[in-house]
């Protein structure tokens, strides 16, 4: 299914999964010198994390991919969480973050995850060809089970991991307990009292 393209060092691997315009390509970095995540945020992408850039068919929600991503990556071992909407956390560490980019018909789903031992205490395997790998069989499976299926299958799998469902969190100036997802996604805080979208 994956065309892998290897880079020894990029500006950024979703802009070369972009320009390679190729539904199920992925560019693989060892570093980037302008990586980004959601909102612009700067990504630091030191040598030894994984960085990689799955191009996809855009669906109709492309926001959902963030979280067939998260989930993708949450099976790497049963200590991770998803935290709404684009992150995976270890012990209330984040180490993974999503980006998802559309254009001409493509998405690409950024995918970086930090392998360095101080901040994954020991609990991943290092070795970033096996995280790749794992990765990589993980989001072929969950997308087919969301083209297939739809949403609502990755959206139960989601909730079974979620970060701090059912305690107080807050997203921007909204807090409130965090109740759950809607049918597209967007968060639920004190039971349907606020909504929150992905882009917020």
């Amino acid at each position: 299914m994956w065309q892998f393209y290897h880079k020894t060092i990029t500006t950024s691997t979703n802009d070369d999964a972009a320009q390679i315009g190729s539904p199920y390509a992925v560019v693989v970095a060892d570093t980037q010198t302008s990586g980004r995540g959601r909102m612009g945020r700067s990504w630091l992408s030191p040598q030894g994390g994984l960085y990689a850039s799955f191009a996809v068919p855009c669906p109709e929600t492309p926001h959902h991919l963030a979280m067939v991503a998260a989930v993708a990556v949450a099976g790497l071992d049963s200590r991770l969480l998803c935290k709404w909407p684009n992150d995976v956390m270890l012990d209330g560490k984040k180490i993974a973050g999503i980006l998802i980019e559309t254009g001409n018909d493509i998405a690409v789903i950024g995918i970086g995850v930090n392998l360095t031992p101080n901040d994954i205490g020991g609990f991943l395997p290092l070795d970033r060809d096996y995280v790749l790998d794992r990765i990589s069989n993980n989001l072929r499976k969950y997308l087919e089970v969301y083209n297939e299926c739809g949403f609502g299958v990755v959206r139960q799998k989601w909730l079974q991991v979620a970060y701090k469902l059912g305690q107080t969190v807050q997203v921007g100036d909204k807090a409130g307990i965090f109740t759950g997802i809607t049918d597209n996604g967007f968060m639920v805080l004190d039971n349907e009292t606020v909504i929150i979208s992905p882009g917020a």
